[in-house]
């Protein structure tokens, strides 16, 4: 698998594969509307290339979950990047009160604006409802 995992043009797919079963032995379904994004109900995980997000309402869910795969017979070894504040480009801000998010783009708004020559100075930063 190591060889396969990093020598070879299938590489990406046999990992996922091999990521995809795991999550499957371990109660997770594909989503119906992106193969990328694997639900349980106390928790989701979201995957692009080698990256995951693990999103769940309690920590040791998640710690748990992960365990399991490290101890597990695919043997994962994972790296924690800590708090999730940007990820493909979206920056994502937790509110302080209550258990929402904030998603923005201002990279991709800015450039939309610069090709289409607004001045940014003279825009209101009042969010739309």
């Amino acid at each position: 698998l190591e060889k396969s995992l990093y020598g070879l043009k299938q590489a990406s797919a046999n990992w996922y594969d091999m990521l995809r079963k795991a999550l499957e032995e371990r109660g997770f379904h594909e989503s119906n509307s992106d193969a990328c994004v694997f639900l349980k109900k106390d928790m989701i995980v979201l995957v692009y290339v080698d990256d995951c997000i693990l999103i769940s309402t309690k920590n040791k869910i998640i710690e748990d979950f992960l365990a399991s795969l490290s101890n597990g017979p695919e043997n994962f070894i994972f790296t924690d990047e800590g708090k999730l504040d940007k990820y493909l480009g979206v920056e994502i801000q937790k509110h302080q009160e209550g258990n929402g998010f904030t998603l923005t783009q201002p990279f991709l708004i800015e450039r939309i604006l610069q090709a289409a020559s607004i001045d940014t100075r003279m825009t209101n930063s009042r969010p739309t409802p």
